[in-house]
């Protein structure tokens, strides 16, 4: 099963992903805008994969970062940012997505998340 947390504050961006991630095979997405949402979707413990993006408005989606890592959940950080380096403290090496992603980073990414359930 791969249920892929989709963490992105842009509406549009959010459904276009949604329904791509479908199409690609993806079993469940859960969309959500916020940090606190995306914290209260992996209590759920459904969750076996994501995609992050780091901007969210007014914060950034760290918090969710760390606790991904915590669980070994495997995740992609989406940004128009060109590494990881730019992020947070700039120590982190953070798997990068470039925004806007392609149809075929989408499924590398979602191949990558269904392997490394197996």
């Amino acid at each position: 099963m791969l249920n892929v947390l989709l963490l992105e504050d842009e509406m549009l961006i959010a459904l276009d992903l949604e329904l791509t991630l479908r199409e690609l095979g993806a079993d469940e997405v859960y969309p959500v805008a916020t940090v606190s949402q995306a914290l209260t979707a992996l209590e759920s413990g459904n969750i076996t994969g994501a995609i992050v993006d780091y901007n969210l408005g007014g914060e950034t989606s760290e918090p969710v970062l760390m606790e991904l890592e915590a669980r070994k959940i495997p995740f992609v950080v989406m940004s128009g940012y060109p590494d990881s380096s730019y992020l947070g403290d700039g120590t982190r090496d953070w798997p990068m997505l470039p925004k806007p992603a392609g149809l075929s980073a989408l499924r590398e990414v979602l191949a990558s998340m269904k392997a490394s359930k197996s």
